[in-house]
């Protein structure tokens, strides 16, 4: 008889608890169009700090906006100039979006603008209403040199001068960092999406299926071409696998183009499911769900079938109750437990458990179990001196040696 998953339950508490952190609050005020009711000694400064650490900034103040009186006037006034401040720094990097597409397109090269304003304009309606600090564009493998010299002729450096002296594209890389000196401004140059991890083997969504289903924008008094909704999802599915971790912006995003009545569920998961990217991408949507209460989510079907989405959802919605971003290690854990059998988590797994140093600082964060759990999946006992790392995993021994250091 096969075992019946378990039901999904999400661990963030009810929406009417006191506990309920503000800044949450803030941006199911924001979805839901419902009042804030703040503590009476609520941190504005800590609020409006996570809320730019979490990329979701505008979006907090827009919800403030409709009760700039539970905010104190000093603080909203300097809150209320970052923001203009912020919405310039947007308005800027659109016009230098604008006239790069337009050199691009000249020389005859299509490009696909990848999160950042796409995002802003796709997801929002605008580009005041969403943080981003570089400018993605992703171009045909066959075209990165000739958009290289398009952007270093207009003044841009590589922002890693080894990459400079490159005459191939290398094959565990996805894209060339470049700079402005000048402009203040960061461009990543992408021939492939994902990061480094996902390469073409192993992800096969290229540039051509992105681009016959691209959707077009509204650019200033221009256009852009970006990614298809369905395409943007999973995308952000594997962005949520790298060392930054998920921010509230990242859910925020999903949540805005998964409320999108246009987007089809069932080809969206056939297509992640189709390049390898199925359990990120139901993690993202599901805890976005659960997060902001989207209405009868499709995701969490899928999630209910996957146990290791449905354990890469729950983290997520554990750093999104505590207001925080994951350490790197906790991210190559995760992306570890999601991408099973490749060389590099090898690599990482075996760092973590062999280095004396990284396991000793942070197992008592990742938890033992998790790195028990994780040396039996990789037979850690046939390495050379593995018994002995087997016994330093072994909880008996944690004690013992703290013990022992207690005494002397």
């Amino acid at each position: 008889m096969k075992r019946q998953p378990r039901p999904i339950r999400s661990p963030m508490p009810d929406k009417s608890t006191p506990s309920e952190p503000l800044l949450i609050e803030c941006l199911r005020a924001y979805l839901h169009h419902s009042s804030i009711t703040p503590a009476p000694n609520t941190d504005w400064c800590a609020l409006i700090e996570k809320g730019y650490r979490q990329k979701v900034a505008p979006i907090v103040w827009t919800a403030l906006a409709g009760q700039p009186e539970i905010v104190p006037a000093e603080m909203w006034t300097t809150y209320s100039t970052w923001i203009a401040n912020l919405r310039r720094k947007n308005s800027y990097f659109a016009l230098h979006l604008r006239r790069l597409l337009t050199i691009f397109e000249a020389a005859g090269i299509s490009a696909l603008v990848i999160k950042g304003a796409a995002l802003a304009l796709g997801a929002y309606g605008s580009l005041s209403l969403r943080q981003f600090e570089d400018i993605d564009l992703l171009v045909a493998p066959e075209q990165v040199h000739q958009a290289l010299e398009l952007a270093q002729a207009e003044g841009f450096t590589f922002t890693l001068p080894a990459q400079q002296a490159l005459t191939d594209l290398p094959e565990n890389e996805y894209h060339f960092q470049l700079q402005h000196p000048r402009w203040h401004i960061s461009l990543e140059l992408h021939w492939k999406v994902g990061w480094r991890q996902f390469n073409a083997r192993d992800f096969p969504l290229s540039f051509a299926e992105l681009g016959a289903q691209a959707q077009i924008l509204p650019l200033l008094d221009s256009t852009l071409r970006t990614p298809s909704p369905l395409h943007t999802l999973i995308l952000l599915g594997i962005d949520s696998l790298k060392e930054r971790g998920v921010p509230l912006g990242r859910l925020l995003d999903a949540t805005l183009i998964a409320r999108q009545s246009t987007l089809d569920w069932d080809a969206l998961w056939s297509t992640a499911e189709r390049v390898h990217a199925l359990p990120e991408t139901a993690a993202l949507i599901g805890a976005a769900a659960l997060l902001f209460d989207l209405p009868e989510p499709p995701a969490l079907r899928v999630v209910q079938q996957n146990t290791v989405a449905r354990a890469a959802m729950r983290k997520i919605l554990r750093d999104a109750q505590r207001e925080r971003l994951p350490t790197m290690l906790e991210q190559l854990i995760l992306y570890w437990r999601l991408r099973p059998g490749w060389d590099e988590r090898q690599h990482y797994a075996r760092r973590l458990i062999a280095d004396k140093q990284y396991r000793d600082y942070f197992a008592p964060r990742i938890g033992w179990d998790v790195l028990r759990s994780t040396a039996s999946s990789l037979r850690v006992e046939d390495w050379p001196g593995g018994k002995h790392l087997v016994r330093a995993l072994n909880p008996l021994f944690q004690r013992a040696r703290w013990r022992w250091r207690k005494r002397w």
